[in-house]
């Protein structure tokens, strides 16, 4: 589901050939970050819910 609504705002958005490949190199590095170790992926509704406490801190 976000894999589709990602292509579907790139697709609204019309992006620069240059924007693509600047992004998938970002997507690569996150990737491999991931892989090895140096990240964790992170469940969207605890993503979600640290991000609303993190705003209700500086509030």
């Amino acid at each position: 589901m976000r894999i589709d609504l990602a292509e579907q705002l790139m697709e609204s958005a019309s992006p620069s050939t240059e924007a693509i490949s600047e992004q998938m190199k970002i997507v690569r590095t996150r990737m491999s970050n991931v892989e090895s170790g140096l990240s964790r992926l992170v469940e969207a509704d605890a993503a979600h819910q640290m991000v609303r406490e993190a705003l209700s801190a500086k509030a």
